[in-house]
């Protein structure tokens, strides 16, 4: 890791405690409006994305006139992003084009020139991700966040349906016998002609707490073992991804019928083609669950800060607001983040810490909720979530904690259905006398939710 890399990695460990608008998407701006001296951004050398106005002159090899006159400039490979159909949805025609450029570049100067240019909508640099997780020692025994407030309780919810949970992070070891048969096939930006295998740890870790297979005597409890994890490997070995590869996993979960996105991961600063993807994400009715970072204070991070993302916060051992994790009127949920023990690579166990853990129970959650009941929207999963979450100390809505901790009680009320006592297997059979079968919507769910329900397609969410 170069000597760049390692001050800024650095620098991002400063805890910030004033509340950041969104507005300020800029280093400077940061600077100012909290008062410290942040570092100046890093971003992968020799890319520049850049979002096109399409018209006639448009040519996916060449990316049209502008791009041209760009690449005459000594850019050395030209990539699109997207299909410019797919765009339309975002309003108007459009595509997003890489630019490369020997790493000697002025990345900067290169904007500038970009944005003179008159079907140029935007150009910025690639801003790498960074994980939300860290790493504990292996051996704990107990998934204790289960027993919080009947968390586990949430496992003898009828599970009648597979769901799609993009898992956008590091891969996932598939041979892990806990995630035997729950790992879809999925895609790898970091060595594209091999499988998304996990190098790192984190995507598996995740994995398990989302869908590791249940009462087979072996490893974890995952939360939803219907869930189908397709592994979308942004992330390598070391922690790093990029947000050009990041957007293009959002947009490829998306196409493939992901209902929900995690994204355990994200950086500081605002980047539209991130903030593209995830609209077009949401536009389509995916669920998109981003961990709020773990650096302490209000410093935003994306896309947990983007309108309609599902923010998750943490909370510590005792149920409180965790000192690593950030703040801010964007936090929708907290759940628990401190030594979260889960699966880890060549079938260990490893316990870690961080809003990663925390947006996973979440996930979890979710997917158990579509498991359930598949034809539920994005919107209706949202509202049963918001319904389900108790306030952390009495306060209904917070900037540490959001709506507070999801729990398995009021869930169960939400969905209308009694509490069991049983878990269910990998198959969704009952082991005992339990659940009834999904029963209708009701009346009063059915009323709170047909405003949301007509402006589905369009209305934006930040809770």
């Amino acid at each position: 890791m170069n000597t760049k890399f390692k001050i800024f990695a650095l620098a991002l460990s400063v805890l910030i405690s004033a509340e950041v608008p969104v507005s300020c998407q800029t280093t400077d701006e940061l600077s100012r409006y909290t008062g410290l001296t942040l570092p100046k951004p890093y971003w992968i050398p020799g890319n520049l994305i850049v979002k096109l106005r399409v018209n006639l002159g448009f040519n996916a090899q060449t990316g049209g006139k502008s791009v041209a006159r760009l690449q005459a400039l000594g850019a050395t490979g030209i990539k699109v992003v997207n299909d410019p159909l797919a765009a339309r949805t975002l309003g108007g025609s459009t595509a997003t084009v890489i630019l490369t450029f020997p790493p000697s570049v002025d990345l900067e100067l290169m904007k500038h020139r970009a944005e003179s240019e008159p079907d140029v909508l935007y150009a910025e640099p690639a801003y790498p991700v960074e994980l939300f997780g860290m790493a504990n020692d292996p051996g704990f025994k107990s998934q204790s966040y289960l027993y919080q407030k009947q968390l586990a309780e949430i496992l003898t919810l009828p599970i009648n349906h597979d769901v799609i949970v993009a898992l956008i992070d590091t891969g996932v070891d598939a041979s892990n016998p806990d995630l035997e048969g729950h790992v879809i096939a999925g895609k790898n930006w970091v060595s594209p002609n091999e499988l998304p295998t996990d190098s790192h740890g984190h995507g598996t870790h995740l994995a398990g707490i989302i869908s590791a297979r249940n009462q087979n005597k072996f490893g974890v409890v995952g939360l939803n073992p219907r869930a189908k994890l397709m592994p979308l490997k942004i992330v390598n070995s070391t922690g790093i991804g990029s947000q050009i590869d990041a957007a293009e996993a959002i947009r490829f979960a998306v196409d493939n019928r992901a209902r929900i996105i995690v994204c355990g991961w994200g950086y500081f600063i605002y980047n539209q083609v991130l903030k593209d993807a995830v609209d077009y994400a949401l536009s389509r009715g995916a669920l998109v669950v981003s961990a709020a970072g773990n650096q302490g204070g209000s410093l935003r991070q994306y896309p947990a800060a983007f309108a309609g993302v599902i923010a998750v916060g943490s909370l510590d051992a005792n149920g409180n607001h965790a000192s690593f994790s950030n703040v801010g009127e964007h936090i929708a949920f907290v759940d628990d983040g401190k030594d979260i023990v889960g699966l880890g690579l060549k079938g260990t166990q490893m316990s870690w810490t961080g809003t990663s853990q925390s947006s996973a129970i979440v996930a979890g959650i979710a997917s158990r909720v579509l498991s359930y009941n598949p034809n539920l929207s994005g919107t209706d999963v949202r509202t049963i979530l918001m319904l389900s979450a108790e306030p952390i100390d009495s306060v209904q809505k917070s900037v540490e904690c959001g709506h507070g901790r999801i729990v398995s009680e009021k869930l169960f009320r939400a969905l209308n259905v009694p509490s069991g006592n049983e878990i269910l297997g990998d198959d969704g059979r009952v082991v005992a006398d339990i659940v009834s079968a999904p029963v209708a919507e009701p009346i009063w769910m059915t009323v709170l939710l047909i405003p949301y329900r007509i402006l589905e397609t369009g209305i934006k969410f930040l809770f």
